[in-house]
C-alpha cells in the first residue's frame, strides 16, 4: 500500500483484472505510446499540483518502469510511431532542473530544453536550448496531455516536430525541428502550428 501523501500510477487490464503501478509524488501528466502498450508519465520529485519531474515510462504487460528523462520536464510528446519522445524540460536561473516546481506560467521567459528521447534505449538522441512564446508557454503547455490528444506537433513521417520558437529578437517563428539534431528551419511567422494527419 502507498505511503502517507504517495501516490500511485495504476494501469489495470481489462481483460483480466491484473495490475501494474508506479509510485509517484504529487500531480503527474500521463500520456499512452500510440504503438505499444507503455504509458509515460511525469514524475514530481517532490508533492506539488503541478505534474513536473522526471519522465518515466511504465509497460503495461510487465510493469517494469524507466525513468527517460530526469529534472522538470513539463511537457511531452509521443512520436506517431512510438519510438521516439520529444520532451520540453524547464532549465531554471542558476541552470539546473532539478529545483522547487513552480507552475510554468508564472516563470518569465523560462529557457526550455528540447530533447528526442529514444523509448527503447532511453537514449537523448538530439536537444538544442529553445524559446517559446509566452502563449504557448501559459496557455498550451500546462494542458499539453489534453492538446496531444488533438493537435499534432509530430510529423506524420515521426522525423520532426514544429514548433513557434522565439529568436534573438524576439519574433516567433513556426518552425521544423528534426529529432535527429540537424538543423531547425523556421518556415512562417507565427505563434502556433500544428501537423495534419
Amino acid at each position: 500500500s502507498p505511503a502517507r501523501g504517495e501516490t500511485q500510477v495504476v494501469v489495470e487490464s481489462r481483460r483480466d483484472g491484473s495490475q501494474v503501478q508506479a509510485a509517484v509524488t504529487g500531480a503527474s501528466a500521463l500520456g499512452w505510446s500510440p504503438s505499444n502498450a507503455q504509458l509515460a508519465f511525469t514524475s514530481p520529485a517532490q508533492a506539488s499540483d503541478a505534474p513536473f519531474g522526471a519522465l518515466r515510462v511504465i509497460d503495461a504487460r510487465s510493469g517494469a518502469t524507466r525513468t527517460l528523462l530526469g529534472g522538470l520536464v513539463v511537457a511531452y510528446f509521443w512520436s506517431p510511431d512510438g519510438r521516439t519522445i520529444a520532451a520540453l524540460s524547464i532549465v531554471l536561473g542558476n541552470g539546473g532542473t532539478t529545483a522547487a516546481a513552480l507552475p510554468i506560467a508564472q516563470a518569465a521567459s523560462p529557457s526550455l530544453r528540447l530533447a528526442f528521447v529514444d523509448v527503447a534505449s532511453g537514449t537523448v538522441r538530439a536537444e538544442r536550448s529553445v524559446r517559446l512564446p509566452d502563449i504557448v508557454v501559459s496557455q498550451f503547455l500546462p494542458f499539453f496531455d489534453q492538446y496531444a490528444q488533438s493537435h499534432r506537433i509530430w510529423s506524420p513521417a515521426s522525423d520532426s516536430i514544429v514548433l513557434p520558437l522565439v529568436d534573438d529578437a524576439g519574433q516567433s517563428h513556426v518552425t521544423i525541428v528534426p529529432a535527429d539534431g540537424s538543423q531547425a528551419r523556421a518556415i512562417a511567422d507565427g505563434v502556433s502550428a500544428f501537423w495534419s494527419p
